[in-house]
């Protein structure tokens, strides 16, 4: 379990992919190291669940291994989420409320790049520009990423990093390229420190709705666990950008009709 939050000391490639078969009837995620051309180790996979606390992906392990603790990507809002890593209970998903400790690893924000727009924007089937930023505690210890652990509400890693407060805090961002191509949107972005170009982290998402599968390579001092999280925010916040346009096609083709 100690592997999923250790640091990668070699870029790793890997692939996540939306499974035909559910789980329980939801939808279900597989993340795969990509060893070469040819070879694929399963490792983990990412159910979505909803719940009195909002929808969470539950993160396991592959072919069920028995862990101490479990891991969600809760989606905190329509362009927000956080990885959580708490004690292992014995009631399933989605009952609210923690028991035990419950510690953060990571957050993920999409923003809008304002005043671009005009630059580029729409032009050749490019979609108004937004960046991801990723935010991870920055402490390590044995190799393994530090946990945060909130002191109140107000202390989350969402909440910290909205009011600038990046002390102990680790920092990755690059603006995501979408394309809304009718038969292959898609969405790409390179995560990097802010004024460098250090690439910690590949995303491109593609398929029929734009997000059915992602590629991805990361690396120090991203975890596999930081780079699934970031991977499962960029899917889903890329199918509910490309429903977004879906409805306002529609609405747009009606009133032209009107």
């Amino acid at each position: 379990e100690q592997s999923l939050s250790s640091a990668a000391s070699a870029p790793v490639r890997a692939l996540v992919q939306r499974s035909g078969d559910r789980r329980g009837g939801a939808p279900r995620l597989t993340f795969e190291m990509l060893l070469d051309e040819d070879t694929r180790l399963p490792w983990m996979e990412a159910v979505l669940r909803e719940g009195p606390r909002g929808a969470a992906f539950e993160l396991l392990l592959e072919g069920g291994a028995a862990e101490k603790s479990e891991h969600l990507v809760r989606l905190s809002g329509p362009s927000s989420s956080v990885l959580v890593r708490r004690e292992r209970r014995d009631a399933p998903l989605p009952e609210d409320g923690p028991v035990g400790e419950e510690v953060e690893l990571a957050a993920v924000i999409f923003v809008e790049v304002l005043g671009e727009a005009d630059e580029s924007g729409a032009r050749g089937g490019e979609e108004a520009p937004y960046s991801m930023e990723l935010v991870v505690p920055a402490a390590k210890r044995g190799g393994a990423t530090q946990a945060h652990k909130p002191r109140g509400p107000s202390d989350t890693l969402l909440q910290r990093y909205g009011r600038g407060e990046t002390e102990g805090l680790l920092v990755f961002v690059g603006q995501v390229a979408r394309s809304a191509a009718a038969e292959a949107p898609s969405a790409a972005v390179r995560l990097s420190l802010p004024k460098t170009d250090s690439g910690n982290l590949l995303l491109q998402t593609s398929g029929r709705r734009g997000a059915n599968r992602a590629t991805l390579e990361y690396r120090d001092p991203l975890s596999p666990l930081a780079a699934f999280s970031a991977a499962l925010a960029l899917v889903h916040w890329s199918e509910r950008a490309q429903s977004a346009l879906a409805r306002a096609a529609i609405g747009k083709g009606r009133l032209s009709v009107g």
